[in-house]
């Protein structure tokens, strides 16, 4: 046994010492898209007045709605240097979440090397698969990265592989990191017959990396100003709007792990945003570019006057057109149907399909209302946090489009339940391209007020229950940790008795004390629950098995 343990580390030591020489190698011989003349990073951001801030054309402000709205002006490369130079605080801070949330979820430091190892070596020529002026927009923006994360890599190119984290976050099906729902109504669904173009941004990495949003107004020297969505560091697109009326909003589909790098989906979105009028504008930008992963991109049009869905694969390219009033996209295709849907994501797919069922003359509050929903099919109560419920309580954003009024509607924290606060891009792009006074610029008119789960403590018992969850998780880690007691066991229960996750890992606290009647029980109970995937499914059936032999 001692012989073949030794055999497998050695080989194991043999393939990781090979793939990360290659990484070194690439990481060394990268070539950094610096311009000639870098003159401008040398220069300050400048406080002007309150929170407002500018560099040079650009500025930065913090809204009293606890959103970070921020305007940026020129080329790519001054842009990215002015949004680094602007938000600096912004882009650590972001940073800090996200190695964090991923430490969190790979604990050992063997298998974050691996990881990391594994994302270098997929990317390893992504710089290929991006346009230049994106590489240097994101070169501008590298230069106010943190020393502190140096370990990770230089800063461009942690800061480039950071473009693909979504990607590779739902390649890695199993860290659960996204589960994003979208529809769009239009006609006799809404109250003037305009399109709304409903979306939440579920991408799960924390709390924390969801606390600072910066609404991004930009004005490019080349295509179409657009607003997106977006945090520190960031310059792709997952959810925005251009000029012209064109939304793009991108939600992940199934994949396995990528064999091979590509463009990163949020650089596709970025591209038809800025460089699209129409659909077939859009879809031609998808064709021509390469993804690594899966993914749905909806578009809507104020200039089609519809919504279409950009199904693409690494192989594929398809262009979903229902020609009807209502689209929606949750994490599955709807033309490719050789992909199979999964089944958390054709839940809420239905769940929307139901709560849309009937209705006229929606408005943007109905809007927010559907993407609030924390209800299973036919009402039904299956658990705060549910992945199959349409607000699962990790949106980094959540977000409202008018495409023919250029109207967005964005969401304040907690998650759907504050205000969303209102954007006119008609006004944004006339009277607020040069700020001189610490102003609101929102709608204030146009706001779609908090929800009622601010008011009624129903908020309070949902925290609760996420705080207990951590403390159980840290006692199941912690062999030595008998801190969780069975006064803390029933609280928890309490603060969400229809979500099968409280029973599962009551479960496994248990068998961890190898209590194993009452792990049974626990287990048993979590399978009377609304379970969101059958992978779960089958790991709390394994756990039961682990219960009956008692030997582990």
């Amino acid at each position: 046994m001692l012989k073949k343990t030794l055999k497998f580390t050695l080989i194991s030591l043999i393939v990781l010492t090979a793939v990360f020489t290659t990484y070194l190698a690439f990481a060394i011989g990268f070539t950094e898209p610096a311009p000639a003349d870098r003159s401008i990073e040398n220069q300050a951001a400048v406080h002007v007045d309150g929170s407002l801030r500018s560099f040079g054309e650009s500025w930065i402000r913090k809204s009293d709605s606890g959103l970070w709205e921020m305007f940026l002006k020129g080329d790519s490369y001054e842009r990215g240097v002015a949004a680094g130079k602007l938000s600096e605080n912004l882009v650590y801070l972001q940073e800090k979440y996200f190695i964090s949330r991923i430490k969190e979820m790979i604990p050992s430091d063997v298998y974050m090397n691996v990881l990391k190892i594994f994302v270098a070596w997929v990317n390893r020529n992504i710089d290929q698969y991006i346009k230049k002026e994106y590489l240097a927009e994101i070169y501008g923006i590298s230069r106010s990265a943190p020393d502190e994360f140096d370990y990770i890599g230089p800063k461009y190119l942690r800061t480039l592989n950071y473009h693909a984290a979504h990607d590779i976050g739902h390649a890695l099906v199993n860290m659960h990191l996204v589960g994003c729902t979208s529809f769009s109504v239009q006609g006799d669904l809404t109250s003037d017959g305009k399109m709304l173009i409903g979306r939440n941004f579920d991408f799960n990495l924390g709390d924390d990396f969801a606390k600072d949003k910066i609404i991004t107004f930009n004005e490019p020297l080349s295509g179409h100003k657009y607003m997106m969505v977006t945090w520190g560091g960031m310059t792709g697109v997952v959810s925005g709007m251009n000029d012209a009326g064109l939304t793009v909003t991108i939600n992940a589909a199934e994949n396995e792990i990528p064999k091979s790098v590509a463009t990163p989906i949020a650089i596709i979105a970025k591209e038809i945003l800025q460089y699209s009028g129409d659909i077939s504008e859009a879809y031609a930008i998808a064709c021509s570019r390469n993804s690594f992963v899966s993914d749905s991109i909806m578009i809507g049009s104020a200039k089609d006057k519809k919504t279409a869905i950009i199904e693409k694969t690494p192989d594929k390219t398809d262009l979903y057109d229902p020609g009807k009033d209502l689209v929606i996209s949750t994490n599955h295709f709807l033309k490719n149907r050789a992909l199979y849907p999964e089944e958390s994501s054709m839940y809420r797919y239905n769940r929307v399909t139901e709560l849309l069922s009937g209705m006229k003359k929606m408005d943007h509050s109905d809007v927010a209302l559907i993407l609030r929903d924390m209800k299973g099919i036919g009402g039904a109560d299956i658990g705060a946090g549910n992945e199959k419920t349409v607000n699962q309580m990790v949106a980094h954003h959540s977000i409202i489009f008018k495409p023919e009024d250029l109207i967005v509607w964005v969401s304040t924290s907690p998650w759907q339940f504050g205000k969303y606060i209102a954007y006119d891009l008609k006004k944004i792009f006339s009277d607020h391209r040069v700020m001189k006074k610490d102003i609101e610029i929102y709608e204030a008119s146009r706001t779609i007020p908090e929800s009622g789960v601010l008011k009624n403590g129903e908020i309070e018992r949902m925290l609760e229950w996420r705080k207990y969850t951590r403390l159980i998780s840290n006692a199941i880690s912690d062999v030595n940790d008998h801190s969780f007691d069975s006064e803390k066991i029933d609280r928890f229960i309490r603060t969400n008795p229809e979500m099968y996750t409280v029973y599962q890992l009551t479960g496994d606290l248990y068998l961890s004390r190898k209590d194993f009647n009452n792990a049974e029980k626990y287990y048993r109970k979590a399978l009377t629950k609304e379970i969101a995937r059958s992978s779960e499914r089958e790991k709390i059936n394994e756990s039961l098995k682990k219960c009956k032999r008692k030997d582990q």
